[in-house]
């Protein structure tokens, strides 16, 4: 019984089998439990000889049942209480009628009529049965209480998943449905690169979306795998990719949100998007980190902290290629829960160029907080005084200052990436054009005249669209090159 209690956490078939139960010779001294006759449907024998009497229960359309003994004694009492005064002065059994005969007993007990037809299941495990049946027969191959019983679950990530599972079904199906429908509309879109990958996605079956196969075993997707939370585990560190990777010679921005926990109390509005000068802002407690990175990465690692792989943590520091590096003013770095962290990558195909590990490509790497750049150390001085408003506060730097290069093998691809590092911290992906927050292409530090797409390969910002007539001059030069670089 212990044995099969521990099972009840998995899938066990508990198939009911006929059963048959052996009467006393002798009744009872304080109770006589009147006996069921046979009727149609069932199979209950009696010897009325002087042989023992064998009633035999064949399977039934419940899996609990009481036992027999508390079964008989609740129809007695349920029958004495139906009874009028008369018949129960007839059926009540004196007890000095203890030393009749058990066959004579019969004899003297009137049965019911019209009688609930009586059914009881025996599991294998020999598990106490209970309930009595339904009135009406129903057949044992539909019934819809011949399932196996669950317990409960008794850890929090398999509560978690098992509550989870029945709650988002219907928002999972929304999703997937409007994630269908933008790749068959951006088979007719103008763009060639567009096309191509919406074709991409439709033929591999994929969408752009988080990989429930390329995730950490702690983490639980919802909404239609586009969001992802860190349930508890055993391990600090837990990533997950996206389903695609990037387009190849093409600027790809995508970003991911941090919803707020449930039971924080509001904070402070994130700094806005729109161009204005950021805030200062005390988050509730949330660490992660959002970069890219290669399948080489393991999914138990800190992305950044891989060969190959850069990621921006809450603290507002860069982790890029196992090294750690802290931006020009980390307080407008730093991010919490309601922040939107935006990455704008290029990954050029034409850098490449030979190393003792292979042939390696570039790969430019800009990073932004509720708009804001991410300004790498190196690239742009804080006592440079044309870096500074007239009121002190640093002007945004231009966009090749706030890339940071990356070197990747020419073979590998580029994936999303988030790793989870508090628990119960949700963060949602924004993959496609419809979902991206930024609204002006130079607040996420794209070069000028270029076309910018998302992961799914939807335009995002075409190539003259929010710029000026002419292309902005920049007084700085970049001067993060490869031997000062992160990689």
């Amino acid at each position: 019984k212990n044995r099969v209690q521990r099972m009840m956490h998995y899938h066990v078939s508990l198939r009911p089998f006929v059963a048959t139960v052996m009467a006393p010779k002798s009744p009872s001294p304080t109770v006589v439990s009147p006996i069921v006759p046979s009727y149609s449907g069932s199979s209950v024998q009696f010897n009325s000889g002087g042989g023992t009497s064998s009633p035999t229960f064949k399977n039934c359309d419940f899996p609990n049942a009481l036992p027999m003994e508390s079964l008989f004694q609740r129809e007695n009492y349920s029958r004495q209480n139906s009874l009028t005064l008369e018949e129960r002065r007839n059926y009540c059994v004196d007890m000095n009628s203890a030393n009749i005969p058990y066959n004579q007993q019969l004899q003297q007990t009137k049965p019911l009529e019209n009688r609930e037809r009586l059914k009881v299941a025996f599991n294998s495990a020999n598990a106490p049965s209970s309930l009595l049946s339904s009135p009406q027969s129903v057949s044992s191959s539909n019934s819809p209480f011949m399932c196996t019983p669950k317990s409960f679950p008794s850890t929090p990530n398999s509560r978690y998943q098992v509550m989870a599972k029945g709650s988002s079904f219907a928002q999972d199906v929304v999703f997937f449905a409007r994630d269908q429908l933008r790749v068959e509309g951006s088979l007719a879109s103008s763009n060639i690169h567009t096309r191509s990958m919406a074709r991409a996605l439709r033929e591999s079956q994929r969408l752009a979306v988080f990989s429930a196969e390329d995730a950490g075993s702690a983490i639980a997707l919802t909404c239609g795998q586009h969001c992802a939370t860190k349930v508890v585990g055993n391990v600090l560190y837990y990533s997950i990719r996206s389903m695609v990777p990037i387009l190849r010679n093409a600027c790809v921005y995508f970003e991911m949100t941090v919803n707020r926990a449930a039971l924080c109390e509001p904070d402070a509005s994130p700094g806005m998007i729109d161009g204005t000068a950021p805030e200062i802002h005390n988050f509730q407690m949330a660490s992660l980190s959002v970069g890219l990175s290669t399948l080489e990465m393991p999914l138990n690692t800190l992305v950044g902290a891989w060969k190959s792989s850069v990621g921006l943590h809450t603290t507002g520091q860069i982790l890029a290629g196992g090294v750690w590096c802290s931006p020009l003013d980390p307080r407008y770095s730093s991010y919490g829960n309601g922040c939107t962290v935006g990455c704008l990558v290029r990954l050029d195909d034409e850098s490449a160029f030979e190393t003792w590990d292979g042939v390696m490509v570039k790969a430019s790497v800009t990073f932004n907080v509720n708009g804001v750049l991410i300004t790498p150390p190196l690239a742009y001085s804080a006592n440079d005084e044309s870096a500074m408003d007239k009121e002190g506060r640093i002007t945004p730097p231009p966009s090749s200052a706030a890339a940071l290069p990356l070197f990747v093998p020419r073979e590998e691809e580029l994936f999303p990436t988030l790793t989870l590092l508090s628990p119960a911290t949700q963060v949602m992906c924004r993959f496609c054009a419809e979902d991206i927050v930024a609204t002006k292409k130079n607040l996420i530090g794209a070069p000028y005249g270029a076309t910018v797409y998302a992961v799914d390969g939807t335009v995002l910002f075409n190539r003259n669209e929010n710029e000026s007539l002419s292309p902005p001059s920049h007084n700085l030069t970049d001067t993060v090159t490869q031997s000062n670089g992160y990689y």
